[in-house]
């Protein structure tokens, strides 16, 4: 490209540029071919004080830059100096033969043409003894095109007995054609590199493209064929299409048959011929331009960046504005359905939805403990979605590909998003940019242009857009029922209207009284008459026999409920009992399966969107966004529903200032949601809710989570809000339902079991009065000197027991016992029997002087009560008598003293964890699809791309003409100057090899290239651009002439040299309306003179005879006689070397008959790739699927690691610790189920590599099957607990031939040091096994496998290393997390502060000086000294010393943050815990305030 040239990120100008005879350059004649041949090869140590370093003789600088594609020599194989070379050296022949075998005409020009070549080079003959091989260098025994290809892809194919072709001519004729038309087509191989030092790619392509003519955007002759860094290096002409042909032999070939042409037609007879060497190229002035060094720097490294500079920079910023608009609107209209959804998202987009506005939430609040993994496996979804994508653009050529290809393709996103950035980016680098000419145009085969990526964008965001659209509509998610798949043809959907709001059988009346399944009775409680118009005025909410069910699970049964304006109706049950399936229902998040509602008199079924506008929602779980404010919250909420619009912008304020206050929130409004408390959240929630004076406000358990002062606030917010709304609320707190709840609503099992005021409901199930009595407990009989002895000769406390029980019964007769359990025994006493409770109350004060109890205390029916009395329809009561609990405890204690073989306990540990992965695996449906089915498709992806969108490499047949120069034009269609007849430079240019002359002392040997030895007449002393012998040129334009008939125009201009030529062209480019695609510049003809008077030809003849040298025959001095020209050709023509060469030879012909009947067609038909280099080729092209398979596999490992972060998460992990299951097993049960589970990915995998036949992979060659499985197979284990990196620097680092010692050696250790990365050794292995080809040239080991060092035997070393050792590290890091002292050590270790410890309470001494001097070691748990401090510095629990004696419940009692949860010993990772039997249970609380402890009596 234009600015590759760039050194820096200055942009600069480059000045116009006019080639003259020192740019001119001379390619190798077939003379020079035949010298190379002949030449000794001799190895020779250049560099004394590197005696490894070695060059063959003949080829200096390692051949760089060697024209010559039939003899390639490695120097890398040398061994010692003054070695023959010749068994290093490869040389390769001369194929000539016919299209076909029935072609007779094309067989008999390939016999004339091998005589001729014969003759004019007697070194070919065979029995000429020249070259150093036994075989024939000219081959004509293969005798049609089919036969060649055969040939050349044979797999044997360049071994001993089988020859390479260098370059192959195929003649060809037709029937009936003019036996003055000869037709051959030039074969070179398409690979071609000449120096194997400097092979990088051997599959790479060396030659121009032949599906495509022009590039017109190339700024000079090397941006018109560059070939990528990564490939082999031809010479300092490899970017020029020129250069390329000169390369692999096209042009000195094509000059060989075009003089047999000459000599075949007898043309030569009449004096006219082609001297040898005196054909010169040269390309075309360039004009002034600009290059950018930014994008230059970037474009080296990248394979498509964004450019936005060039002639149109307005335009340029304009277009890839376009391009990131729609690709940032075609992203967020498909990214809510492409990626799975989530509970707290899809709550909060529902929130949203109330309020009347569809706008996507951009933040959520981290309640719920499973958002945080299952965000990162969208997160891991989604960047696996993007790099497919993104594969798919960097995998498949857009320029050369189908268009219909490319634009399939395009249909995900990113490929079109990636195809359009490339488009602009090489436009960019051309440096023309993007305006209205080059939107649309575009000159690669393909003929994608950037308008192309812009319509597939707007294609692909209709087709996601509907595509989104519609499944989010029938695929199922958390919340709302799928519409049926064919709903779009359902007049129903577009007028959803047509449905009446009707009754379901008939609108029952709440009072009513039904029964249900089960038998039992609905109860409900009237209402006035006053409430019940309500319904008339659509201002409650109706439920019509709402119906809900998940399967088989009915989780709302046939309610039917009215609940009012201006009161709160509490809606009160277990877990599970249908209330918030209620709200759902109410608010669209579910749809009802059966029956429905009413909405301040609208039907939920049809008229959900206006609902939403009117009512306010507060979500059992906290939905906010953590980067808003209390204020920002509060006022968007009100924004959305219109508070804003409807008020001026002052009363609006005001109205959120007051919202804010009413929830003690005002000194908070400026503080982000995720610093707030969790109290404070649920106000700010609750405000949320009542913002914008919604008449219906559902609040699903707002006070959950909050201390008692919070609630006690949040109940007068929802007092305080209750006028003129319709407030439902659910809750689990009795005194939360009696307080609030005008009337209460009891569900059980979806259904609903009473609807009434608090008192219709306690006075509906009152049971009557509760007696408590606490008993002494038998370890304190003894303690009592007046006890009675007969208690202390009680042999069970059963026998006390029963004795206390029957003195209650036979005071009240109707008293049941309710529980006794420890030291509590509890009666339910009828509301009758009151008048018998005196005496009840004497004898109980006896047993209190007795010692026999402690107290007794009686309490009446509350509403809790009434409601377990509801709730008992399905549950046997029954009360367990202390015989039976002691019967258990016996057992339990029985049990726990039993001494347990580690090893079993071991064993069965591990049975049970496995069958806990199993449970899961096999109901988690989604987590075995995240991570073995989606990863599998993603690799497949990569496969199916190898498989059928890799790269045809074996190029087209092209016909060289003018024939597609121009289109349209018909005046001066392709004018072609020329110079007049007059003086003209007679041997410009330079050789094409820069060592033009050979002198070697080790072989003694001399000789010549590109006509050297023939030329004459230059003036060493001269300083100007030509100092050679100037020519009389005459038949110029008697040449030209004869070009009229090939739709030429001729152009006479006069001028005496190159740089004339150049300045020329560039003035007559604008008096065109066509472009000029070459230009014949004639250096001298057969009768020129020089200035001394003397015939050139006959000078060049004298010259030659004198300095001819080693390999050229005197006799072969006459072959430079003749005719020379330069063809200066347009480097936007790719080919245009040929097509003028061909051009001004078919001329010449014309001229020397006088007929331009005479047709020389001659077509660039480059070889297939042999079977080694498909070998190689295919290793290329499963990048693709390595990248994938790199990316996959530790997506793989993740989704793995996902379920130990869940049970951390959720505590899980924590009660299994506590439960007695070891860390060893914890940690080895899940890292051998995870392998047991990986073998499904993997040899899911392993299949699909054979089933799509990806040899880079399951090749047996070299090992690379074995290699593949091996780290494939090891990965598993290793990266279960492995970080999660891939990168390969040494790879990208540096060339192993470069002189880059420095970088080798860092590159080397980087890559010593991520081997301890699973990742990097599994990317490594693969990469290397499947280059293993390409490393055996750059190594130059033909025996290399990949279980060498080369290969991937030191990464599967440390995979299996890895294996056993990280999971060792795991296990142990984890031991280490839980254990106090190292955590104390190390947080010491890292130089964070430990606070010193405060004095106590006088009560908190004391127990601290109990635990500390051993009165508390046979207490049931003893904590000693517990502190808890988070990575923040926040300081949850201090210092805490107590003991927790046999038969007392403990209870921690504190505010909000006050450390109660974090001193509870089993869920917490710093205690000491000692656990004996349990025995009997007192009463004993232990009020923790902050981080202090206060012992208080009971």
């Amino acid at each position: 490209a234009s600015v590759k040239d760039s050194d820096s990120f200055s942009a600069t100008v480059v000045e116009p540029m006019f080639p003259s005879s020192s740019d001119t350059l001379i390619p190798f004649s077939f003379q020079d071919y035949v010298t190379t041949l002949q030449a000794q090869r001799i190895c020779i140590n250049t560099d004394p004080d590197d005696l490894d370093y070695f060059e063959i003789s003949g080829l200096p600088d390692k051949g760089y830059n060697w024209p010559v594609p039939f003899v390639k020599c490695d120097s890398r194989r040398c061994k010692a100096d003054g070695e023959s070379a010749l068994v290093y050296c490869e040389y390769n022949q001369l194929s000539l033969s016919p299209s076909s075998q029935d072609d007779i005409i094309a067989g008999e020009m390939v016999d004339r043409f091998a005589q001729y070549i014969h003759t004019r080079y007697p070194q070919t003959s065979d029995d000429s003894g020249a070259f150093p091989f036994t075989y024939d260098f000219i081959r004509t025994d293969i005798k049609s095109n089919t036969a060649l290809d055969d040939y050349v892809t044979r797999k044997d194919y360049g071994e001993s007995g089988v020859p390479k072709i260098g370059v192959a001519v195929v003649f060809s004729s037709t029937e009936g054609e003019s036996t003055k038309t000869y037709n051959y087509a030039i074969r070179v191989n398409s690979t071609n590199f000449n120096t194997p030092e400097e092979e990088l790619e051997p599959a790479g392509a060396t030659t121009p493209p032949t599906d495509q003519q022009f590039k017109s955007y190339a700024k000079n002759d090397n941006e018109a064929c560059e070939l990528p860094d990564y490939g082999p290096s031809l010479g300092p002409y490899e970017n020029s299409c020129t250069g390329q042909y000169m390369y692999n032999g096209a042009i000195t070939i094509q000059r060989l048959v075009n003089d047999w042409i000459i000599h075949d037609t007898g043309a030569n007879e009449k004096g006219y011929s082609v001297a040898e060497n005196a054909v010169r190229f040269v390309s075309f002035p360039t004009r002034q331009y600009k290059k950018d060094g930014f994008y230059a720097q970037i474009a080296r490294k990248l394979h498509f960046v964004i450019h936005v500079t060039g002639p149109s920079p307005l335009s340029s910023h304009f277009n890839v504005y376009l391009i990131l608009l729609i690709a940032r609107t075609l992203n967020s209209i498909c990214a809510p359905s492409c990626l799975p959804r989530t509970n707290i998202p899809g709550q909060c987009n529902h929130q949203i939805d109330h309020t009347g506005k569809g706008t996507p939430p951009t933040g959520v609040d981290e309640d719920d403990v499973y958002k945080p993994v299952r965000d990162r496996l969208v997160l891991l979804v989604g960047l696996l979605g993007f790099f497919i994508g993104f594969i798919l653009a960097v995998s498949l050529d857009y320029t050369t590909l189908d268009k219909g290809l490319i634009n399939f393709v395009s249909l995900h996103p990113v490929a079109a998003f990636s195809f359009g950035l490339q488009a602009i980016g090489d436009l960019e680098d051309f440096g023309v940019g993007v305006n209205k000419n080059t939107f649309r145009y575009s000159d690669h085969p393909s003929g994608y242009a950037v308008s192309d990526s812009v319509k597939m964008l707007v294609v692909d965001s209709i087709v996601w857009g509907i595509l989104a659209w519609y499944l989010n509509r029938v695929v199922r998610g958390d919340y709302g029922q799928p519409l049926p798949l064919s709903f779009p043809f359902q007049v129903e959907y577009w007028c959803p209207r047509r449905i009446k709001s009707r009754p379901v059988e008939s609108e029952i009346q709440e009072e009513e009284t039904s029964s249900d399944r089960t038998g039992v009775a609905h109860l409900f409680e009237d209402v006035s008459d006053a409430l019940k118009e309500q319904k008339k005025e659509g201002r409650s909410v109706e439920l019509y026999n709402l119906t809900k069910q998940f399967g088989p699970k009915t989780a709302v049964d046939r309610c039917t409920l009215s609940m009012y304006s201006g009161q709160v109706t509490a809606l009160l049950g277990h877990n599970g009992a249908g209330k918030t399936t209620i709200i759902s229902m109410l608010t669209g998040m579910l749809q009802p399966t059966s029956g429905y509602a009413k909405v301040a008199g609208r039907d939920i079924r049809t008229d959900m969107p206006q609902i939403r506008n009117e009512v306010g929602i507060c979500l059992q779980h906290n939905c906010l966004f953590p980067l808003l404010t209390v204020e920002e919250h509060v006022e968007f909420f009100a924004r959305v529903r219109g508070i804003f619009d409807e008020l001026p912008f002052s009363e609006a304020r005001a109205h959120v200032h007051t919202a804010i206050e009413d929830v003690a929130l005002l000194d908070k409004r400026y503080t982000l949601s995720k610093d707030l408390s969790g109290g404070m959240k649920r106000k700010l929630s609750v405000a949320i809710a009542f913002c914008g004076d919604s008449k219906v406000v559902f609040l699903d358990e707002p006070t959950s989570g909050m201390d008692p002062f919070s609630r006690r606030f949040t109940w007068n917010v929802i007092r305080q809000y209750r006028e003129g709304r319709c407030i439902i609320l659910t809750t689990h707190f009795m005194d939360e339902a009696d307080l609030l709840g005008d009337r209460v609503a009891i569900m059980a099992e979806g259904q609903l079991r009473c609807v009434g005021s608090s008192f219709f409901l306690k006075k509906a199930f009152g049971v009557g009065y509760q007696l408590t009595i606490e008993k002494e407990a038998q370890d304190k009989l003894e303690d009592h000197p007046n006890i009675d002895t007969k208690l202390m000769n009680i042999g069970s406390h059963n026998s006390r027991d029963q004795k206390l029980i029957a003195k209650v019964q036979e005071a009240v007769n109707e008293a049941t016992v309710l529980s006794n359990v420890g030291t509590e025994l509890s009666f339910q006493l009828p509301i009758g029997a009151s008048e018998k409770f005196l005496q009840m109350f004497d004898v109980l004060d006896q047993c209190i002087q007795s010692h026999e109890i402690v107290t007794y205390g009686m309490s009446v029916t509350t509403l809790d009560e009434a409601r377990g009395e509801i709730g008992q329809k399905s549950e046997l009561a029954s009360v367990r008598s202390s015989e039976k609990l002691q019967a258990v405890q016996d057992d339990i204690t029985h049990c726990s003293n039993q001494d347990v073989d580690d090893r079993s306990l071991f064993a069965n540990h591990m049975r049970a964890l496995f069958w806990k992965r199993a449970m899961n695996f096999k109901r988690d449906k989604k987590a075995w699809c995240f991570s073995t089915i989606l990863p599998t498709i993603f690799a497949l992806v990569g496969f199916i791309i190898v498989k059928f969108a890799s790269p045809n490499r074996n190029m087209e047949s092209l016909h060289l003409s003018l024939a597609a120069a121009n289109p349209g034009i018909t005046t001066q269609r392709n004018p072609i100057n020329f110079n007049a007849p007059g003086l003209f430079e007679c041997n410009p240019g330079v050789c094409a090899y820069q060592y033009w002359q050979i002198y070697s002392d080790e072989t003694d040997e001399s000789y010549n290239f590109c006509g050297s030895s023939a030329q004459f007449g230059f003036n060493n002393s001269c300083e100007s651009d030509y100092c050679g012998p100037i020519c009389d040129v005459r038949d110029s334009e008697e040449f030209m002439l004869h070009i009229i008939e090939d739709g030429a125009s001729p152009e006479s201009e006069d001028m005496g040299g190159i740089l004339e030529s150049s300045e020329s062209l560039l003035e007559a480019s604008a008096t065109y309306l066509s472009s000029q695609y070459g230009a014949l510049l004639f250096t001298h003809d057969t009768n020129s003179t020089v200035e001394s008077g003397d015939v050139y030809s006959e000078a060049s003849l004298e010259a030659c005879v004198q300095q001819h040298g080693n390999y050229t025959l005197e006799s072969q001095c006459s072959n430079f006689e003749g005719i020379g020209y330069t063809v200066q050709y347009n480097f936007t023509s790719l080919h245009s070397a040929l097509i003028f060469q061909g051009i001004a030879d078919q001329a010449i012909l014309r001229e020397a008959q006088n007929d331009d009947d005479y047709i020389i067609s001659t077509a660039i038909y480059p070889l297939p790739i042999a079977a080694g280099e498909a070998a190689y080729a295919q290793s290329s092209d499963a990048v693709p699927a390595w990248i994938l398979i790199v990316l996959s596999f530790p997506f793989i490992m993740a989704s793995f690691a996902t379920f130990v972060v869940k049970e951390r998460s959720s505590k899980a992990k924590h009660l299994q610790t506590v439960a007695g299951v070891k860390t060893t097993a914890y940690f080895l049960s899940t890292y051998l189920w995870d392998i047991l589970n990986y073998q499904l990915p993997l040899w899911m995998m392993i299949m699909l590599l054979f089933a799509f036949d990806i040899k880079a992979y399951t090749t047996t060659d070299r090992g690379v099957i074995g290699g593949v499985i091996i780290t494939l197979l090891l990965f598993g284990p290793a990266g279960m607990v492995g970080p999660l990196v891939c990168l390969n620097f040494r790879f990208f680092a540096a060339n192993p031939e470069d002189d880059l010692s420095n970088l080798l050696t860092v590159a080397r250790i980087i890559e010593w040091i991520l081997r301890f990365i699973p990742s990097f050794c599994l990317g490594k292995a693969l990469l290397y096994a499947q280059f293993i080809e390409t490393w055996a040239q750059i190594y130059a080991k033909p025996d290399l496998t990949v279980w060498s060092e080369e290969g991937v035997l030191i990464e599967v070393i440390f995979l299996l290393f890895q294996s056993v050792i990280y999971i060792w590290l795991a296990i142990n890091i984890d031991k280490l997390s839980t254990n106090p002292r190292a955590v104390r050590s190390w947080k010491i270790f890292a130089g964070e502060e430990v606070e010193e410890e405060d004095a106590g309470d006088a009560d908190v001494l004391a127990e601290e000086n109990r635990v500390t001097l051993g009165g508390a070691d046979e207490d049931v748990v003893v904590l000693r000294q517990l502190t808890k401090q988070y990575d923040s510095g926040k300081l949850a629990v201090k210092n805490v010393s107590l003991g927790i004696p046999a038969g007392q419940c403990f209870g921690l009692l504190g505010t909000n943050g006050a450390g109660a949860c974090r001193s509870t010993c089993p869920v917490a990772p710093f205690c000491s815990l000692y656990t004996h039997r349990t025995e009997h249970y007192l009463f004993r609380v232990y009020i923790l305030n902050f981080v202090y402890v206060q012992a208080r009596q009971p």
